[in-house]
Order: structure tokens, then sequence, then C-alpha cells
């Protein structure tokens, strides 16, 4: 029996793993041995858990929002043999920022899936890309990113 998919009631989560995972919108192939993968902005872990499923060896998952990266863990730790999850985000500028909560929408659900740099939220640490790469070893066979707003607000903002 496999083990079942952490998702928040009230949320956009389970929409986002039909698309990434059942519906395999990213559209991979399976993966040959020793494969690295690198997900930014891995979410709840749908496009990680989608690439250990098709054949990847080592998973490295950045998320920095907490409630997603608890979620991300707990599927992880489901899922996933050999990874390696870390609450960080990128930015052009490392060091803390305040992301947005969740927005509620309709009054029905939660929307997590597009966080922003705000000046009320939670605190997550961010730095750039080569320094988030530089601690992989591994030759990475795929590198996913999936910063919708965040970077580009990062760029404009200054440091909270």
């Amino acid at each position: 029996m496999l083990p079942e998919i952490s998702i928040r009631s009230h949320s956009t989560d389970q929409f986002l793993l039909d698309r990434v995972l059942y519906s395999n919108s990213y559209r991979i192939n399976n993966f040959l041995p020793d494969s690295t993968v690198v997900d930014i902005g891995a979410n709840i872990g749908a496009f990680s858990i989608n690439a250990q499923i098709r054949g990847a060896t080592n998973i490295y998952a950045f998320e920095p929002f907490q409630h997603n990266y608890e979620i991300l863990v707990k599927n992880l730790n489901q899922f996933c043999k050999n990874y390696k999850s870390h609450q960080i985000g990128i930015a052009d500028v490392n060091g803390f920022y305040k992301i947005s909560d969740p927005k509620l929408i309709n009054n029905s659900f939660y929307d997590t899936s597009d966080l922003e740099i705000a000046d009320q939220g939670s605190y997550s640490y961010f730095c750039r890309i080569d320094e988030i790469l530089n601690i992989i070893p591994q030759r990475i066979s795929l590198l996913k990113i999936s910063i919708p707003k965040t970077v580009e607000i990062l760029e404009n903002s200054s440091k909270l």
C-alpha cells in the first residue's frame, strides 16, 4: 500500500498535486541511475515525488514558506529515499525577508501558490542561486525553478 500524500484542506494543494504529479504537466520521463534533481520552489513536494517515482536518485528540495515546508518534509519522508530539504528561497541578495501569508479566496480556500515579499507575514531566509547550487555535490540532472513573483519583488524591494 502506498503512503498518502499530505495536502491541506481549503488550499490549492489538490490542484497542484493533480497537475504536477498525476497529469505530469512537466512531462518528466524516467531518469537514468544516479540522477540528481533540484526542486526550487518545492511547495508541498509534488514535483520532487514525481522525480522520485520516475527514478531520480537524489532529490534536493528548497521551499521558503514555513507552512509549505512542513508539508513538503512530511511528504518527502513518505516517498523519497534520498533527499535533502531546505527552508530557503532564492533572491539576488542574501537575507531574511517576510513572505506574505496565504490569501483567502472567496472565503473558501487559501492560495499558497503565489506568495510574495510583504510587510506582514513570516520570515524566511533567501540566498543567491549559485550558493544553493554550490551545496549540491552531485552533477545536477534536472533543475526545476518555480518562483512566480518572489524574485521579481525581491529585486525591487529593500530588505525588511
